[in-house]
């Protein structure tokens, strides 16, 4: 399923070890992103949402930032 980002945000970025980084993703208003039907977490807890881009990028957000962010 098929989802558009309806706001601009910004997510920290985690490295290899899970650890948060000083980096940032940006994701556009108007992108569209996938919901991934994957069940591993990397960065976020099992509750959370994965989305993957179609140019590869993935991210991990809350259920209260999905609703808010997505539609």
């Amino acid at each position: 399923m098929k989802y558009q980002c309806i706001d601009n945000f910004s997510l920290s970025l985690y490295d290899e070890n899970g650890y948060i980084t000083d980096n940032y993703m940006d994701v556009e208003e108007g992108s569209i992103w996938n919901l991934s039907e994957d069940k591993y977490r990397f960065c976020a807890d099992k509750d959370s949402i994965r989305l993957e881009s179609d140019d590869g990028r993935w991210l991990e957000i809350t259920k209260n930032d999905f609703k808010r962010y997505f539609e």
